[in-house]
């Protein structure tokens, strides 16, 4: 039978968590104490706990309070997305998924998408780009193409700073492409001007 756990608080999660996994009793197990409850047996989070780890994840109980979703994905789309990043390019993929386990909900088709984007921009290497700022695949395509399309206007556009404008809020990434900045100095000026503002 499965029964609802009691309320996790955030400062223990993982220590709840992991009790939780060493339980024998059946029950819903609520990841980082967000509102997501996995309907699924005690054996069900261990074997995947133990999936994880035999796939080279060294801290999977991690992962999962930061990404409870991890729970619901087969491991086969875990191993296929693993080679899949293989094939793109990236040389460590398990790595560059436990920095962002979201990545896991990505669709191969949209990294390739990604990665093409910014090849046509002008940067010279986007799978390293990724590797480095994996953040960077949870963007829409359209705010990739405009701060990708600011940073190679510029006189030394570099991928850190591509990295750095696109975390921007929006309103700051409107008004550093509405004033076609020509520098990195004037980029940083025009966003510490409309922070001002707002």
């Amino acid at each position: 039978m499965v029964v609802r756990c009691p309320s996790l608080s955030s400062a223990d999660t993982t220590n709840n968590f992991r009790a939780q996994i060493s339980s024998r009793d059946q029950r819903c197990v609520r990841c980082a104490a967000r509102p997501v409850w996995c309907a699924m047996s005690v054996h069900k989070n261990r074997s995947k706990i133990a999936d994880l780890r035999e796939l080279g994840f060294a801290d999977p109980v991690k992962m999962i309070t930061s990404n409870p979703g991890i729970l619901r994905y087969a491991m086969d789309n875990i191993r296929a997305k693993i080679v899949a990043l293989g094939e793109l390019g990236f040389a460590q993929p398990v790595k560059m998924i436990t920095s962002l386990p979201t990545i896991l909900g990505y669709a191969i088709g949209n990294i390739r998408g990604k990665i093409a984007d910014l090849r046509e921009l002008g940067f010279a290497d986007p799978v390293k780009m990724i590797t480095l700022f994996p953040a960077i695949l949870g963007y829409a395509q359209e705010r990739v193409l405009l701060c990708g399309g600011i940073v190679m206007g510029l006189d030394k556009g570099t991928d850190d700073m591509f990295a750095r404008l696109i975390k921007e809020p929006r309103a700051v990434i409107d008004a550093v492409a509405a004033a076609q900045p020509r520098t990195w100095s004037e980029v940083g000026a025009i966003i510490t001007k409309a922070k001002r503002i707002k």
